[in-house]
């Protein structure tokens, strides 16, 4: 892998696992969610203007990456109302790279060998953990799916706009309706108490994180990158642990 990209995902992994344990940390996890999304939304604007740059061909990517956003962010915030961190991360996060690979496959896309084996190491490892419950894993898996599919339609949709150009795009419409949809069901009061400072950085770290993924994916192969960003996993474990109070035994 390009050291560049390295890089990158390294540094996008210790984000990742930062915002995800502080919007499991919130009061309710689904309206955090939805809020954060709003606030990176809003920050890629100027960014996005500035660099705006757009072909025709970006169109069913996004199209396709933003439907998935949708559904990602609903369920990440569902999952850690109903599930710890510790067990919703690490499946979700370990079976992306598997998701990943067999979609590189299909495509005729055939990732480095070092890369496939890390994918298939990172989710054989995953399946090995116990303690997980019905519910992290059901969710994690669930959440692991839209990973997967996302990183792949992204690795070939930002190649047709600018990197903020293209994130605006697929993540604006999901900011947009997980917000209204919290207001229709009666929930604006839920959301107005989690403004808050929390809130805000993981907003930060959401867009943060897509922005150095994206820039890695113009490096390097989708399997490859999927795979190298799985450490976060141990982060998110051991932050679960250290800041949620999550029972996490030496065992998993």
């Amino acid at each position: 892998m390009d050291t560049r990209a390295l890089l990158l995902v390294l540094a996008s992994a210790v984000i990742h696992a930062v915002w995800n344990t502080m919007l499991a940390g919130a009061r309710d996890s689904r309206a955090a969610t939805n809020l954060a999304l709003l606030v990176g939304t809003l920050l890629l604007v100027p960014p996005a203007i500035v660099t705006w740059e757009i072909d025709a061909d970006v169109v069913p990517f996004a199209i396709a990456s933003g439907t998935m956003q949708v559904a990602y962010v609903f369920l990440l915030g569902v999952a850690y109302d109903h599930a710890p961190l510790s067990s919703v991360y690490p499946v979700a996060r370990g079976s992306a790279p598997v998701v990943v690979l067999a979609l590189s496959f299909s495509l005729d896309r055939h990732p480095a060998a070092i890369g496939a084996v890390g994918a298939v190491l990172v989710g054989a490892g995953i399946l090995g953990l116990r303690g997980l419950g019905r519910r992290g894993l059901v969710y994690g898996l669930a959440i692991g799916v839209l990973l997967g599919s996302i990183t792949t339609i992204d690795q070939f949709g930002v190649k047709h706009a600018s990197t903020f150009s293209y994130l605006l795009l697929i993540v604006a419409p999901a900011a947009i309706v997980t917000v209204v949809q919290e207001i229709v069901r009666g929930r604006a009061g839920v959301l107005r108490a989690e403004v808050t400072g929390r809130t805000l950085v993981a907003g930060v770290g959401f867009m943060t994180t897509y922005v150095l993924i994206l820039a890695a994916l113009r490096l390097a192969p989708a399997a490859s990158v999927a795979a190298v960003r799985e450490v976060s996993i141990v982060i998110a474990v051991v932050l679960g642990a250290l800041v949620l109070r999550e029972p996490v035994t030496s065992r998993r």
